[in-house]
């Protein structure tokens, strides 16, 4: 059984060398707080007066730091959001003119995808937990038609009966967050994580008789070294046994399966690892198709 560790230079994604006068860690949580404000209306930010003490806090703290959000007049976001969709560079020109600073103090790094080497784009993705009592969704008829707070367990509820799509990444990272019963665990939970670097996951695509699975780390079917830019495997990995029979074979889960009535489900038997929390089971419910 392949085990996986936390990593301590962390992934590409923050480690690779960029043309940018922003180090990695900060841009990539100025640009999630940029989209979430594009995409939702809330926008995660503090007064410039607030720059010197949380600078301090954060370097001294030894509690976790929750999120503040800016509540923008409805007019003021609308202008701005617009703004900054047809002009990203717009988001800070809007943070000078307000006297604000993006709250990145309050991001913390979750974990790291990679998709796999399929035909296409391919997307390097870097997933922050960020913990705030309440902002009200202003959504508009661009990025957004609609907007709801849900929880973990209610929006894998709604994909299950087929109210929205999730991808494999988006219902594993969810499928942890049934974990917690309220937001000052998680809070804990990802403030505690922070001193360990993300893992880049990526998971491996093997073709059954009868399904399509997602195999990730610590599974018994994820290889030892696995082939990052698929020039040395094809993709997805062919199997001539039955979902049944691998899962026999292969007794460690860690793996997302897609079945052939197109019902997706969510294996994981392995214990929590140090410095990891593991997904709870899932499965969705496909309707049923009148013959």
């Amino acid at each position: 059984m392949q085990l996986f560790t936390k990593g301590r230079n962390g992934p590409n994604i923050f480690t690779r060398e960029r043309q940018t006068k922003l180090p990695n860690e900060i841009g990539f949580r100025i640009t999630a707080i940029r989209e979430t404000f594009e995409e939702s209306g809330v926008l995660l930010a503090r007064p410039l007066s607030d720059l010197k003490d949380l600078v301090h806090l954060s370097s001294s703290s030894h509690h976790p730091i929750g999120a503040t959000y800016c509540n923008l007049p409805i007019k003021t976001s609308m202008s701005w959001r617009n703004k900054i969709i047809s002009d990203p560079s717009k988001f800070i020109s809007m943070c000078k003119e307000l006297e604000i600073t993006p709250d990145i103090w309050s991001l913390y790094e979750w974990s790291n995808w990679l998709t796999p080497p399929l035909k296409g784009s391919r997307f390097d993705t870097a997933f922050f937990i960020c913990c705030v009592d309440e902002a009200p969704l202003v959504y508009d008829s661009n990025e957004t038609e609609e907007g709801v707070w849900l929880s973990p367990s209610g929006t894998l509820k709604a994909c299950a009966e087929e109210i929205v799509a999730l991808a494999p990444p988006q219902i594993y990272e969810l499928s942890r967050l049934k974990h917690f019963t309220n937001i000052d665990e998680l809070l804990s939970v990802a403030w505690t994580n922070s001193f360990y670097r993300s893992e880049q996951w990526m998971p491996v695509i093997l073709q059954s008789q009868d399904c399509l699975i997602f195999a990730l780390p610590g599974d018994d079917l994820y290889p030892t070294d696995p082939d990052l830019t698929g020039e040395l495997t094809s993709c997805p990995m062919i199997r001539t046994e039955t979902l049944d029979e691998l899962q026999v074979l292969f007794p460690h889960h860690n793996r997302i399966v897609l079945h052939r009535n197109k019902q997706m489900s969510l294996y994981c038997n392995l214990h929590d690892l140090p410095g990891y929390l593991m997904p709870q089971q899932f499965n969705t419910t496909p309707k049923t198709i009148a013959v």
